[in-house]
């Protein structure tokens, strides 16, 4: 959603420098995609005068011909054709479709833009304002208090919507103090933003007396929307304690992001409560705008980790392999189409998350036949195989188990997990950690089938012994056996799986039920090298965008690195990546330019990542891009 509402935003301020009679939302057409990457199909585009819930028309056509349904309901590609009449202010509103159609109006919408187009002839007032209800012209509720902001009154203090003290359109926010500080207010939602692009932050701002401290802050918040820490958790707009304007003016600045800021919120003070100065405080007219297109070009960096993002999102959602751009490729690995098998090097491809790990190949370390079916009654039980050291042949980072179902019917389970056992006795060492299956709990092996869990992140150690605890599912609970051999415990109507200390359990009996092999891998240092790509001329400069799943703290351009080359392979250089956020939880973006090559001569694209140190990683795609 992030990277949904900045590339709108962005779009929304290039449209507005366009010498037409009427402009396009945005050129050449208004597209809007769900967080999934999938077309928003059916979703409503209202449009209003600006600061207000009156309709306002939009045309199809640039000549204003033919106007446009309010709301525009966009097609099955998420897009449609809005053109705006050039002279006048706009407030737009992005919202799903409820029941399959458009509701009469918005309730909750998914983006609010407000003050957008004409009414100015500075072309940098003419960029979308990115806060919702910024001149506190909308009340909804009818409480008194503007939507989409929370304030606060100081000891003493009052807060008030006013209609009687304006600069813009028919009401301001006043706050009065009487010594001891007016109050403050916070914009209520989440403004996202670019760490990249500048914002121009304004207000009209207007004192009974210029000796009260008014304060305006933008505070900063990360990609999952929590606050940022130490320097980069507030950057101050405005800061007067003496010379405050006594007639409305505006106050405005241009603000840098925080590198690792997305999104934003807004907090004024009006006559703070750290000066004693009695006094009136009104604010009109809040916003936050992005630097215009033609004054300011972003770095390569953001667009293109943007591009990949998407591109990277979209190939997931349609099982797309490997996508060729106009100077780039993004690979999810939805297969190995993309990756030089012959010259990578320990790289191990899961065909089932869709990533690669510097994990070596899989080795047996424990093993039973199971040559039996298990009679009738299982259901229910908790089984804690015994997987003792005699038996384990080797050790490994990584585990999977196998569990095998009885020849004639299916075997259902609960749960499974795996813990160290202490001792001689049914109880672990530490909480058993889960095996998942396809990324779920518990599972079904066919009649006379198996199924192989997902691999975990669990140290074996060939010297101790271990136990593999099943929790058996109310139905379908009869597993293959192997009768006289092995060792578990066993206990009726209970789960286990998560428990550490047991009691009640029968056992140990000489008998193995369900779990028939053990399998391990151990990290080793993998090199990752993509096919050639043949670039339309000779790069100069390039970018490798890289999404990685750390599973253990990792230190960038030390135990993982990347490289791009232009001639094949032949020569390599290095590109420093840094973390430029999540793109999901616990999955990092980790990027990087290079800003010239050190070869020349050639065009025949190719990447490198590799890892050191045993350091565990799964990347999970690559893009890279050259210019």
């Amino acid at each position: 959603m992030r990277i949904k509402a900045f590339i709108t935003s962005v779009l929304l301020a290039v449209s507005a420098t366009i010498a037409t009679p009427a402009e396009l939302l945005p050129p050449p057409l208004f597209k809007w995609n769900l967080a999934t990457g999938a077309p928003a199909e059916g979703y409503c585009i209202y449009t209003y005068e600006s600061g207000t819930t009156t309709n306002q028309t939009t045309y199809t056509d640039g000549t204003q011909t033919t106007a446009n349904a309010n709301p525009v309901v966009l097609n099955s590609r998420g897009e449609a054709a809005i053109y705006f009449d050039k002279s006048l202010s706009y407030k737009i509103i992005v919202h799903a479709p409820s029941g399959g159609s458009c509701p009469g109006s918005p309730t909750s919408p998914e983006l609010t833009v407000d003050n957008y187009g004409g009414g100015s002839t500075s072309e940098t007032e003419k960029d979308a304002n990115l806060v919702t209800n910024g001149s506190f012209e909308t009340d909804d509720n009818g409480d008194g208090d503007p939507d989409s902001w929370t304030e606060t009154a100081y000891t003493g203090g009052t807060v008030s919507l006013v209609t009687n003290a304006q600069a813009h359109g028919a009401t301001s926010y006043k706050f009065v103090s009487t010594g001891n500080g007016g109050g403050y207010f916070v914009s209520d939602s989440f403004i996202p933003i670019s760490p990249a692009r500048v914002l121009i932050i304004s207000t009209m701002l207007k004192s009974s007396v210029a000796g009260v401290r008014n304060l305006v802050e933008v505070l900063w918040y990360d990609s999952s929307q929590d606050a940022l820490t130490g320097g980069d958790v507030q950057t101050d707009v405005y800061d007067e304690a003496v010379a405050n304007p006594t007639s409305w003016t505006k106050k405005s600045a241009e603000i840098t992001p925080p590198s690792t800021a997305y999104y934003a919120k807004l907090k004024l003070y009006g006559a703070h409560s750290s000066d004693a100065t009695s006094g009136t405080t009104w604010y009109d007219d809040v916003r936050i705008t992005t630097k215009e297109w033609t004054d300011y070009t972003p770095p390569i960096p953001i667009n293109l980790d943007n591009v990949a993002l998407n591109a990277f999102r979209i190939a997931i959602n349609g099982s797309i392999s490997v996508q060729g751009m106009v100077d780039g490729v993004v690979d999810e690995y939805e297969d190995e189409t993309g990756v030089d098998t012959a010259a990578s090097t320990n790289e191990g491809y899961d065909s089932g998350g869709d990533y690669y790990t510097n994990m070596g190949s899989a080795a047996n370390t424990w093993t039973q036949s199971l040559t039996s079916d298990a009679a009738s009654g299982n259901a229910n039980y908790s089984y804690r195989q015994i997987n003792a050291a005699t038996d384990i042949s080797t050790d490994g980072d990584q585990v999977r188990v196998t569990i095998t179902a009885k020849t004639s019917a299916q075997f259902d389970f609960d749960n499974a997990s795996i813990v160290e056992r202490s001792g001689s006795t049914a109880n672990g060492t530490t909480t058993p950690t889960e095996f998942l299956f396809s990324g779920e709990s518990g599972g079904s092996a066919s009649a006379g089938g198996t199924l192989v869990s997902d691999w975990l992140s669990f140290s074996i150690d060939e010297t101790k012994d271990y136990l593999t605890i099943i929790d058996y599912a109310s139905t379908n609970g009869d597993p293959k056996v192997e009768v006289g051999s092995g060792s578990l415990y066993y206990k009726a109507s209970t789960n286990s799986y998560n428990q550490q200390t047991v009691s009640g359990f029968t056992g140990p009996g000489t008998n193995t039920f369900a779990v028939s092999k053990l399998e391990v891998r151990s990290t080793v240092d993998m090199t990752l090298i993509s096919n050639s790509t043949e670039a339309v001329a000779e790069p100069t400069k390039g970018r490798v965008v890289a999404f990685v799943e750390p599973m253990e703290s990792i230190t960038l351009n030390t135990d993982l690195k990347c490289y791009m080359s232009l001639d094949n392979g032949a020569n390599y250089n290095e590109i420093t990546l840094a973390d430029t956020g999540e793109y999901a939880s616990g999955k990092d973006i980790y990027s990087g330019t290079l800003s010239s090559f050190a070869q020349s001569g050639d065009q025949t694209m190719k990447y490198k990542c590799t890892t050191h140190n045993s350091k565990e990683v799964r990347i999970h795609g690559i893009g890279f891009f050259w210019e």
